[in-house]
This record gives structure tokens, C-alpha cells and sequence, in this order.
């Protein structure tokens, strides 16, 4: 009995975490993308539509910058419950085996 516990657990984190954790990364890019984050970024000191006199290159970097901002706060505040997700999947496998401690402990 005891390897087929050990087998489980081994299975559980080796597969099981490590698919809600890429789900959970997969969601946080897939919101940053969403949210155009990610591109703002990339482009912060590009000039917008071309233009390349000094007001236009402010222009670009200070819309790019608060929308890359917001859109970053944006992405924290949604991927939040999917964190959560993750670490109730890390914490599942032990609340048997803490029920039984508790149990006999008693």
C-alpha cells in the first residue's frame, strides 16, 4: 500500500502541478497579451503613427507607459483566483493525509 501512496503522490505533483502551473502561466501571458502589455512595452520608446519630433516621442512613451501600467495592474488583479487555483492544487494531495493525523490524534 505504501508504494502505490508514493506513486500517487509522485504522479500527482509531477503531472498535476506542473499542468495547472503552466495553466496558470498560460492565462497570465494570455492576459497580457489581452490587455496589449506586452506590446506597449516592447515599443515604449518608439515614436506613435510615425511621428518623430520630440512632443510626438513623449507622446508615444506617455501613453505606453500608463496604458502598459494599467494593463499590468489589470492582469494582476485578474490572474489572482488562478494563483489561488495553483496553491489549492499544491495543497490538495495532503488534507487526507492530515484529516487521518487529526483522527488519530485525537
Amino acid at each position: 500500500m505504501r508504494e502505490y501512496t508514493i506513486n500517487f503522490v509522485v504522479w500527482y505533483y509531477y503531472y498535476k502541478t506542473r499542468q495547472a502551473f503552466n495553466y496558470v502561466i498560460n492565462k497570465l501571458f494570455y492576459i497580457l497579451v489581452r490587455t496589449r502589455t506586452l506590446p506597449m512595452y516592447k515599443n515604449l520608446f518608439t515614436p506613435m503613427y510615425g511621428d518623430d519630433s520630440a512632443p510626438g516621442r513623449f507622446m508615444g512613451f506617455f501613453i505606453r507607459f500608463w496604458w502598459g501600467l494599467f494593463g499590468l495592474i489589470a492582469s494582476v488583479v485578474f490572474i489572482i483566483p488562478f494563483i489561488l487555483f495553483f496553491l489549492l492544487v499544491l495543497v490538495l494531495p495532503f488534507i487526507p493525509f492530515y484529516g487521518v493525523y487529526m483522527l488519530l490524534a485525537s
